[in-house]
């Protein structure tokens, strides 16, 4: 949601509206998860820009409904837990990169186990401009 950022202290609230709608139609979905919700809300900085970022929002649709069952909780922590291994513990065969004498696992983020978790269970791909998301997404689909 950096598109936000475009949003300045001289903008309204049909400006906020218009700019939804814009990013509706590139991507042609309305849906978001609740943890979006709550990580966009948690940038905001002062009451002016939260009421842009509230006006924005609604003109989304929370897929999950504010409702994160336990599966969810089990997923994220199944894809927080996927950490690279030593390449001394993988066979010169089977490594799918160049060799490292210490790789190290990106960090994982919360926010992002959980809304890849959720988009997961409800057949969604998420939409981010976010390389460690994109990386966690890969990881979740090895099971």
């Amino acid at each position: 949601m950096t598109e936000l950022k475009k949003l300045r202290s001289d903008s309204r609230r049909a400006d906020a509206e218009q700019l939804a709608r814009r990013l509706i139609e590139i991507y042609d979905t309305k849906a978001i998860v609740s943890p979006v919700e709550i990580e966009v809300l948690a940038g905001v900085r002062d009451p002016h820009e939260l009421k842009l970022t509230e006006v924005f929002l609604g003109q989304f649709e929370i897929i999950d409904q504010r409702h994160i069952p336990p599966q969810d909780w089990e997923q994220a922590s199944r894809i927080a837990k996927r950490v690279l291994r030593y390449d001394r513990d993988v066979s010169r065969r089977d490594r799918k990169r160049r060799r490292q004498a210490n790789p190290k696992t990106e960090l994982r983020q919360l926010g992002d186990c959980l809304i890849t978790a959720i988009a997961n269970r409800l057949h969604y791909e998420p939409i981010t401009d976010d390389k460690g998301m994109k990386r966690q997404a890969g990881r979740a689909a090895l099971g």
